[in-house]
């Protein structure tokens, strides 16, 4: 967001102004998802608190995205003459 309007700036075809406000776009944006993976963490502790459980979770959020990207990178990959062969 803020890189295009910077590099629009350069060019001159931007202002310092459209390259302030994508920053803080930028941030909100930023800000707006820790919110939610705090909103996200005080629910499952709610979930666990109603139901009594003892569920371990993990420090981190995992973009589900990432997995389907990844997947969707090997089934686009090329197959070598080696892949074919083997069965």
């Amino acid at each position: 967001m803020g890189s295009n309007n910077r590099e629009r700036l350069h060019e001159g075809a931007g202002t310092q102004l459209d390259v302030l406000n994508s920053e803080v776009q930028l941030t909100q944006a930023r800000t707006n998802k820790l919110q939610a993976l705090h909103d996200y963490d005080v629910a499952l502790a709610e979930l666990d608190r109603v139901t009594g459980a003892d569920t371990v979770y993990l420090d981190s959020f995992q973009d589900p995205l990432v997995k389907k990207r990844i997947l969707e990178q090997k089934m686009n990959a090329p197959v070598s003459v080696s892949q074919r062969t083997e069965h």
